[in-house]
């Protein structure tokens, strides 16, 4: 028999550890019923219980468990010589954790005692105790295959297979199959169809997220968030599952994807939101910019083109590389394309690196500070004002022609009571105006359901400004240069100045900033 290191604390002295699984719920391993059973051993065995462990809703496959693993941290500090358990499946079902944990307590000095099973330092009692996890691990990946098969069951029915559903679908709480969510569905065309029409990513999340659009969760929109929207095949109505691969050994999960023909794909299994052609048009689109954005990263990279304009001339500033022939050293910089095209105009060259940096400089200082957070609060608010106004308006409108489609409707229906001339004839009149009014009635509700005139507060502002603020700190070019874009109308260069005309009204100059004289920008030489 192994002997045990010292504990000072009383041999009596114990502590209980509870723990159930969701599905386990109503099988008698309640964490009261276990609670009963660990205090009713305690009394016949004179134990006290002087610590409760309790994990609800945990899964005793994995060992990533708040009060487990406290308790197990605990066992150094002497503050218990036993821990009690209903089951030896309630401390671990795998048998990895079972033995490695086990053997940290021991080291600790402290006993594991199970109600239901005998459990004791011999050797004899070990090879129980082994065995005893090995039924627990092999019940447990037996349960696990049962589910996955139910699962499966699940879906080629087309019906839920739990969790939360993506955005623009709801649950019937009946039948388990997915329906429509109008409003939801509606922020999921937009984004289709913007992509579809070219907005990147940057603008696209600007436009949600300044409407007040919010994910499933609740979120702001972020770009993992647009990207899993854009990729999801479900909007074009198809269910798929077995999609990812299941956990690993460890009882991690695994992101990697399963070959696509062990997918469960059953065409229509969902009513779709989006055409299969708009889907294939997009996912062709993000393609084609990722293979873009490869080269655009392999490249020497101009923050600026496209903005940077002569306030001589009036002509564009576009990138310029040359080389020093003598000394091998490349120079990067902005040049003036009258003067380059020799038409007079004299205003001379600047450093792309410092230009660069002096731009990014005064949108930290200028646009992203903490005094400029109230000032395009309010801007934004302003915005969403002139949208609720909007919405408004076209809510009254929508609703003047909803009154009128449901007149014509009903006149028709008279005419054919009223006369010999049969329904069919106006067959075709009444499917238009019903698609009409259906259409109208989906987009009135989801116009009503969104509060564009709530008032965004100064910490989201605050927020989105430090997100900014971290994009411009980061080496993503791209994103960077998207966000540069997105507040910077235009930079004008004047033989003595250089002037950045911001998209926003900043604190103190109306956006239009007389920044630093030309010639401290310039290379030398």
């Amino acid at each position: 028999m192994r002997k045990r290191p010292k504990n000072k604390v009383s041999p009596s002295i114990s502590c209980g550890y509870c723990r159930y699984s969701t599905h386990m719920q109503d099988d008698g391993n309640s964490i009261e019923a276990q609670q009963k059973a660990i205090e009713a051993y305690a009394a016949v065995n004179g134990l006290t219980i002087a610590a409760w462990y309790i994990d609800r809703a945990r899964s005793g496959t994995t060992d990533k468990r708040e009060e487990f693993q406290r308790m197990i941290d605990d066992s150094s500090k002497e503050i218990f010589s036993n821990v009690i358990f209903h089951k030896l499946d309630r401390f671990a079902r795998n048998q990895l954790d079972f033995l490695l944990y086990r053997q940290r307590l021991m080291e600790n000095g402290v006993r594991l005692l199970s109600v239901t099973e005998k459990i004791d330092d011999t050797s004899m009692g070990q090879l129980i105790a082994g065995i005893m996890s090995s039924v627990g691990q092999y019940h447990s990946a037996n349960l696990n295959g049962e589910v996955l098969k139910g699962l499966k069951v699940n879906a080629e029915h087309c019906k839920s297979t739990g969790g939360l559903p993506c955005l623009g679908y709801d649950c019937d709480p009946v039948t388990k199959k997915y329906v429509i969510n109008p409003s939801e569905a509606e922020i999921v065309r937009i984004i289709f169809e913007k992509y579809d029409e070219g907005t990147g990513y940057s603008k696209l999340l600007n436009f949600l997220n300044s409407l007040g659009y919010k994910t499933k969760r609740g979120n702001f929109f972020g770009k993992n968030s647009l990207y899993s929207i854009l990729c999801n095949e479900k909007y074009t109505g198809k269910l798929i599952y077995n999609k990812r691969q299941e956990k690993d050994a460890a009882r991690r999960r695994n992101p990697q994807l399963k070959p696509r023909e062990e997918w469960i794909i059953v065409p229509d299994g969902v009513p779709a939101i989006i055409e299969q052609e708009l889907f294939d048009r997009v996912q062709a689109r993000m393609e084609d910019n990722a293979e873009k954005a490869g080269r655009f990263k392999s490249k020497h990279q101009y923050l600026l083109s496209g903005l940077v304009h002569c306030g001589e001339c009036e002509r564009a500033y576009n990138g310029n590389k040359r080389s020093d022939g003598r000394h091998g050293v490349e120079y990067s910089s902005y040049e003036c394309s009258g003067r380059k095209q020799h038409n007079g105009c004299v205003n001379g060259c600047i450093e792309r690196k410092r230009l660069e940096n002096f731009v990014i400089s005064e949108l930290y200082d200028k646009v992203l500070s903490a005094v400029s957070v109230q000032e395009i609060t309010d801007s934004l608010n302003s915005y969403n004002q002139k949208i609720s106004n909007r919405a408004g308006r076209e809510i009254e409108i929508a609703e003047r022609e909803f009154a009128d489609i449901e007149r014509k409707i009903s006149r028709v229906v008279k005419l054919a009571m009223e006369t010999d001339v049969p329904v069919d004839t106006f067959k075709s009149d009444l499917h238009n105006l019903r698609e009409r009014k259906t259409y109208l009635e989906s987009m009135v509700g989801a116009l009503k359901q969104k509060n564009f005139a709530a008032l965004i507060p100064t910490e989201v502002t605050a927020d989105l400004l430090r997100r900014s603020r971290e994009i411009l700190a980061s080496d993503d070019l791209i994103e960077c240069r998207n966000l540069v874009v997105s507040l910077v109308e235009c930079i004008v260069v004047y033989k003595d100045r250089v002037d950045i005309v911001f998209k926003i009204s900043v604190p103190g100059d109306g956006g239009n900033l007389e920044a630093i004289r030309a010639d401290s920008l310039r290379r030398v030489g």
